[in-house]
C-alpha cells in the first residue's frame, strides 16, 4: 500500500471514530475522547496540507469551539439539560473538513506540497553533492543517506527500482554514520547521489503524490 492509501485509510477511521461521539454512553469520557480524536485529526491534516491549510485552521477552530461546549454541557448537574445539537453540528462540520482531505488525496490536490518537498531534496543533494567533491565524503554520505531514508519512507515504491542497490546504499549511510568510514569511498557515496538524483527527478515527472 502506497503513502496515500495510508492517509485515506487513517481519514477513514477517523471519520468513523468521529460518527461515534452522537452515541453519550460515556459522557464522563467525552471530552478526552474528543481532545484526542482531534489531536489526532490535526496531526494528519498537517501531514497532508502543511501548517498553514485552511483545512487545518478551520478544524482547529471547531475543536476549540468543541471542547468549550462540551464543557459548559458537562457542567450541568441534570442531564436532561444538557442539548447537544450543536456540538454534533461542529463534529459533523470537522467530519467535512476530513472527507474534503480524503478527496483532495485522491484527485492529486496536494501535489503543490510534493514540489516543495522534493525541492528540498534537491537543496539537500546539492550540499551533498558539494561536499562529496571537495572530499568530505563522510558528511555528504550522512547527508545521502537522511534524504534517501526520507524518500523512502514517503515513497514506499521507490523499492521496486533496485531493492539490492537501495539496501547497499542504506547499509553505506549506516557505516558513514556509526564512523566505520572505511567500508566505503568517495566514488560509491557519488554513485549514492547519483541514484538519488534520477530518483527524485523520476517522481517529479510521474508528477507523483509524494504523499503528504
Amino acid at each position: 500500500m502506497g503513502i496515500s492509501g495510508r492517509l485515506v485509510n487513517n481519514i477513514n477511521e477517523l471519520i468513523e471514530e468521529g460518527k461515534r461521539f452522537r452515541q453519550k454512553e460515556k459522557e464522563q469520557k467525552l471530552i478526552r475522547e474528543y481532545e484526542k480524536w482531534t489531536l489526532n485529526c490535526i496531526e494528519l491534516l498537517r501531514e497532508i496540507f502543511g501548517d498553514k491549510s485552511e483545512h487545518l485552521n478551520d478544524f482547529i477552530n471547531d475543536k476549540i469551539k468543541g471542547e468549550e461546549l462540551l464543557q459548559n454541557l458537562l457542567r450541568k448537574k441534570l442531564v436532561f439539560l444538557r442539548k447537544y445539537d450543536e456540538f454534533n453540528t461542529i463534529v459533523e462540520h470537522q467530519i467535512g473538513i476530513l472527507e474534503s482531505a480524503k478527496e483532495c488525496i485522491e484527485k492529486g490536490i496536494s501535489d503543490l506540497r510534493t514540489s516543495i518537498s522534493l525541492e528540498f531534496y534537491r537543496e539537500i543533494l546539492k550540499i551533498a553533492e558539494s561536499l562529496n567533491e571537495k572530499n568530505l565524503k563522510d558528511p555528504a554520505a550522512i547527508l545521502g543517506f537522511s534524504i534517501l531514508k526520507s524518500m523512502l519512507k514517503r515513497e514506499d515504491s521507490l523499492w521496486s527500482k533496485d531493492e539490492d542497490k537501495i539496501r547497499y546504499f542504506l547499509e553505506l549511510g549506516e557505516s558513514a554514520v556509526e564512523g566505520r568510514f572505511y567500508l566505503y569511498n568517495r566514488d560509491k557515496v557519488k554513485e549514492m547521489l547519483r541514484w538519488i538524483s534520477k530518483a527524485i527527478e523520476s517522481l517529479s515527472d510521474k508528477n507523483a503524490l509524494f504523499h503528504y
